[in-house]
């Protein structure tokens, strides 16, 4: 997976102005693990995947705004390391 697909594959699922539950949920429906980052609004979705080459690390952090909607999705560039 290239980060250009990383990025595709959250976008199509979770869109700005999405409710922050039910982006958490598709996302976790995707295999990530999100966790709120107290005491800012940013949601931290993170998923890893293993192979037989290198191990990645997938992450999107989420910014709600004050009526619990994302304001800003942002897909960070893969972390690999491995073989």
């Amino acid at each position: 997976m290239t980060n250009e697909q990383l990025a595709q594959e959250v976008h199509r699922a979770v869109q700005v102005e999405m409710t922050v539950q039910t982006a958490s949920e598709r996302l976790s429906s995707r295999g990530f693990v999100c966790d709120r980052m107290v005491p800012t609004s940013t949601l931290t979705c993170m998923r890893t995947r293993m192979s037989m080459g290198p191990t990645c690390i997938d992450r999107v952090y989420l910014t709600s705004s004050s009526n619990a909607t994302l304001s800003n999705v942002d897909v960070r560039p893969m972390a690999c390391a491995g073989l």
